[in-house]
């Protein structure tokens, strides 16, 4: 095996599809790296995009290759990755030996903050709509099935692909319902079959995705929500691990997880399921004023009622005090506003509606566990 060194450029095979935001985003963390820490030379086979019968690992020398990150559901396409006898990252399927470094995304968690969304959102008729024999999409069905239950709402569920019988699961829910989809190719289907069969998209069935791949969410009859997962991190600790194993560590079967980190909002789930007038027009007035700095009666004012009834009319439709939902969203926008922007901590906390970075830090860990400035760490290549 030839390890890296000072005089080797190290040769990489990546099989990773490359025409999804998912792929695409685990190759810019591998890239990234390899700027960082190369040259690395990397190595992709153009007959990864055939039929699984008609792939093959063989297309470069197995004794040329230094190491070896790949993302696939095809057994056989991994026994013949793991023949090669050189160090890997890959995917976590259920074939691979214990000791091999793999791959995976945080599904539970990731139900978990879907059901937390689309409850938000007034929904008290929730779905899960997902594919089987795929363990993630089991998981993530557990996570938004424990979340709703929290809230003592039992959820639908479906596996069917077939265009009549998911025609049927659409059609006898209860509406409005608020349904996650595995992720953004399902929800894209979701939503084709339900405004073919009538259904209105987002007030009837609302949809909400995963891995937030732009062209698909974009591309969609109806531009879709969908959950934003760290996988150009998980990109970036795949190459650092593959690095060290190339370097001669010993693999012991470490995890590379994949956290999901906030909830893009579009067309498909912009609406509030929310029969209280008040309440509805109480949300949306939190949505719009969340950057500056409003306070719980800023909102009762707008309800045009006493405090005491705003709340208790406000907890039975959201399920949260109104002091809850003004921090969830500002919380929510510290997020994003950590990872995809460069702002110095105290600006952000302007922009957030916060009165101080220091406030604004206090409350973000105690929802995240971590300082803002770890979190931007853990979160950003």
């Amino acid at each position: 095996m030839i390890f890296s060194t000072p005089n080797h450029i190290p040769r990489v095979k990546l099989v990773i599809e490359t025409s999804r935001g998912y792929g695409q985003s685990l190759l810019r963390g591998i890239a990234s790296y390899a700027r960082e820490f190369g040259p690395w030379s990397f190595i992709q086979d153009p007959n990864f995009y055939l039929a699984p019968s008609k792939r093959t690992a063989r297309e470069t020398d197995s004794e040329s290759i230094d190491g070896i990150i790949a993302h696939t559901d095809d057994a056989s396409l991994v026994n013949q990755l793991m023949e090669m006898d050189v160090p890997m990252v890959m995917k976590g399927i259920t074939q691979l030996p214990t000791d091999i470094p793999t791959i995976r995304s945080n599904d539970l968690e990731i139900g978990k903050i879907a059901a937390d969304n689309l409850i938000s959102l007034g929904f008290h008729n929730l779905g899960f709509c997902g594919y089987r024999n795929m363990y993630w999409s089991k998981r993530r069905r557990q996570g938004f099935a424990q979340r709703a239950s929290s809230a003592d709402i039992e959820i639908a569920h479906t596996n069917e692909t077939n265009p009549k019988k998911l025609k049927r699961w659409l059609t006898s829910l209860p509406k409005p319902v608020g349904i996650l989809a595995c992720n953004d190719d399902r929800c894209r289907q979701v939503i084709r079959c339900a405004l073919e069969n009538g259904l209105a998209i987002p007030d009837e069935v609302a949809v909400l995705g995963v891995d937030n791949d732009e062209m698909v969410c974009e591309l969609a009859e109806f531009p879709l929500s969908s959950i934003a997962v760290a996988n150009e991190r998980v990109g970036y600790e795949a190459a650092k691990l593959l690095h060290q194993m190339m370097q001669g560590e010993k693999p012991a079967g470490q995890q590379i997880v994949a956290e999901p980190l906030y909830v893009v909002q579009r067309l498909s789930t912009d609406t509030l399921a929310i029969d209280d007038t008040a309440v509805r027009k109480a949300l949306y007035f939190i949505q719009d004023e969340i950057p500056k700095d409003i306070a719980v009666d800023d909102v009762v004012n707008k309800m045009q009622m006493s405090r005491r009834m705003a709340e208790i009319r406000f907890r039975k439709a959201t399920g949260k005090s109104i002091n809850q939902q003004v921090m969830s969203l500002r919380i929510r926008l510290v997020r994003e506003l950590l990872i995809e922007t460069t702002l110095p901590i105290e600006i952000i906390a302007r922009k957030a509606g916060f009165s101080s970075s220091a406030y604004m830090g206090m409350k973000f860990k105690a929802e995240t566990g971590m300082a803002p400035s770890k979190y931007r760490s853990n979160h950003s290549v």
